[in-house]
């Protein structure tokens, strides 16, 4: 029984050990890991500065290890910053794990546009998996659909060369957009549509600051079976990359 009860003490010590460890590591140096399937890397400077990298970003700012806990830029809620046990940072509210390892740090990549697709090919219905912008390629079930601007996940349904867009009414309404199909894609000039509709209805873009306005759209097909739609619009490029809506289950037999 006293060895046993050694044992338990000794093993007590350890764990205290550990978090004392926890509390008071050095973390400085680089960390590496995965934020809304971005690969990223923080670097913590001994002068309690940090810089956060992802795609071709870099963000400042400062922090405090305290009690267990990375407080970032002075934010004193421990949900926004990280968890050290020794080995890893953790934020469970972010879903990032940071690591040593720079392998830990995977990004989406997409598979190259199919040139060879025909416009069959492109029938169906779609939903959105990830956005493409500022060089980032985002799942965009880690993001408010919101910030894109939208009421709810991208879906896209084409039937010939006729396009419907839902989740995304500011953009196109919910319409069906006659689109032309050329070299294996699908593409329309929003500008020269509005400028053509304008004008059969008298209206003056010029008064409204949109003449001349540069706005496109267009869908291609990637070689691993996703669908690309590419909106360009006063200089500004965005993507959404859908693949195939998962079929509707039948209804069971009476």
């Amino acid at each position: 029984m006293k060895k046993l009860v050694s044992l338990i003490l000794a093993l007590c010590l350890v764990c205290l050990s550990a978090a004392v460890m926890a509390e008071s590591g050095d973390i400085t140096g680089d960390w590496y890991g995965t934020m809304y399937g971005m690969a990223i890397k923080v670097t913590f400077n001994a002068d309690n500065t940090y810089k956060l990298a992802m795609a071709e970003n870099e963000m400042p700012g400062t922090y405090e290890l305290k009690d267990g806990i990375v407080y970032m830029d002075g934010d004193p809620d421990a949900s926004n910053g990280f968890v050290y046990d020794g080995t890893f940072l953790v934020n469970e509210k972010q879903s990032v794990t940071l690591s040593r390892d720079p392998e830990s740090a995977q990004s989406i990549t997409l598979a190259e546009v199919n040139t060879e697709a025909k416009l069959e090919d492109f029938a169906g219905e779609w939903v959105c998996k990830y956005v493409s912008m500022s060089g980032m390629i985002v799942d965009v079930n880690t993001i408010p659909v919101e910030q894109l601007g939208a009421t709810q996940i991208p879906g896209m349904k084409i039937e010939g060369n006729t396009m419907t867009l839902t989740g995304l009414d500011s953009l196109a309404g919910t319409d069906p957009l006659e689109m032309e199909f050329e070299n294996g894609a699908l593409a329309m000039d929003l500008g020269k549509m509005l400028a053509d509709a304008s004008q059969a209805a008298g209206a003056d873009l010029s008064s409204l600051g949109l003449d001349g306005l540069q706005m496109s759209i267009g869908v291609t097909l990637l070689k691993d079976g996703m669908a690309s739609l590419n909106i360009s619009m006063m200089g500004q490029d965005i993507g959404f990359i859908f693949e195939p809506a998962p079929a509707a289950e039948e209804a069971p037999a009476a």
